[in-house]
């Protein structure tokens, strides 16, 4: 009889225990992920529980940036997002909490908050962070758009805020977009015009260079990278080679520029190997480290009429993520690998959902990425996961 109970209790306990720990909340680690996989840094966007930018209004009435027409959603879900983050990926780039706009609140005023917040998220969890960004044409604080300086007291200004910047976060981040979007926006192969870039108005052509020196003095053993948009199609080759006629101009000089950054907001997702491999070798051939920087794949621009993915958007989705990281294993070399960075987790509040609204006049969401809107991972992530291990699917 004893030993009944003592069966009887055991086996309780046991029951018990597994109830238990199958309601504990904690994340639960899969046996594969996608950092666990691969063999250089696969990074994310860091952000907060909203978007910290400038409220621009879209033909259809909306202005909040990202919303999409659907205020009534849970946008975010923080918690699960930074689980995920926490459990796929190594490597992290702040989306907005060190952007100009946010960090600079007057001539000589500082808003550090949020930026030592993701400082202290990374060194938690062991993340890289790559900086972004110390000059990008579209985050310019409003106060300085107010003042009258001369040259000289902006290029004064400029050169002490990446001071206070990269040195203030010279023991934490390694490395940096120096510059972002120098370009005209995703089409086209020149620079944008002095009146859509507020440093080339005010300071001159040079401004890149001067940018680029300022950080090397702040941090000379930070890695500086060029970063810009709408070089992935093959309708793009011009475009690529006046920018990386632009890095070897700089290099030329004396520039300490170590790195390429391509964002791959990818607005087609019909990207093949060959494709892959031209870019890198043009990339790497000039021994430049390579960052794709911003991936998603959008499936829903520019028109914005679709509802949900049909069963072929999925597979061309899976196969665009696929080669991509199938193609950057592949062809670019290890000691040029500064990883993969994407540009987002969830569908939910997806970024480029902003952009799909400017264009469109029903309110419009897409579908760019790993994580669907609930938070499930969807086949462009096994996609993903593949290339990442090598295979071509």
């Amino acid at each position: 009889m004893s030993a009944f109970f003592t069966f009887r209790n055991l086996f309780i306990f046991f029951c018990t225990v597994v109830v238990a720990l199958s309601c504990k909340k904690e994340t639960v680690v899969p046996s594969e992920t996608l950092q666990s996989v691969a063999t250089f840094p696969i990074g994310n966007n860091y952000r907060n529980n909203g978007r910290d930018f400038y409220n621009w209004t879209f033909p259809n009435g909306m202005t909040l940036f990202g919303k999409s027409g659907y205020p009534d959603r849970n946008q975010y879900l923080p918690e699960i997002r930074r689980q995920i983050l926490t459990v796929e990926f190594s490597s992290i780039t702040p989306e907005t909490c060190l952007k100009m706009h946010v960090v600079s609140k007057g001539s000589d005023q500082y808003d550090f908050s949020e930026a030592d917040k993701m400082v202290d998220y990374a060194k938690q969890t062991g993340k890289r962070i790559h900086g972004h960004v110390l000059i990008w044409p579209s985050s310019v604080p409003d106060w300085i758009r107010h003042v009258n300086w001369t040259e000289q007291q902006y290029e004064d200004w400029l050169k002490t805020y990446i001071h206070t910047v990269v040195g203030r976060y010279k023991d934490d981040i390694a490395s940096w977009d120096v510059i972002n979007e120098p370009f005209t926006s995703f089409f086209g192969s020149g620079f944008k015009q002095k009146e859509d870039n507020f440093w080339l108005y005010h300071i001159g052509d040079d401004y890149i260079e001067k940018a680029f020196r300022w950080a090397e003095e702040a941090d000379p053993d930070a890695l500086l990278f060029i970063n810009e948009v709408g070089m992935e199609s093959d309708d793009a080759r011009q475009r690529r080679k006046n920018f990386l006629v632009l890095a070897d101009s700089l290099s030329g000089k004396g520039v300490k520029v170590d790195g390429i950054g391509y964002q791959f907001h990818l607005i087609n997702p019909n990207i093949d190997e060959a494709l892959m491999k031209t870019l890198i070798d043009e990339v790497v051939e000039k021994n430049y480290l390579f960052h794709i920087s911003e991936f998603d794949v959008q499936m829903n621009f520019p028109v914005g009429d679709k509802k949900e993915m049909t069963y072929f958007d999925y597979q061309q989705q899976r196969k665009a993520y696929n080669v991509i990281a199938y193609s950057y294993q592949k062809y670019v070399p290890e000691n040029l690998r500064h990883g993969i960075t994407m540009w987002g987790i969830s569908d939910v509040n997806a970024f480029c959902n902003i952009y799909l609204n400017l264009r469109v006049v029903q309110p419009s969401e897409d579908f760019p990425h790993l994580w669907d809107k609930n938070f499930e991972k969807k086949d462009a992530y096994y996609g993903f996961l593949n290339g990442l291990k090598g295979v071509l699917e």
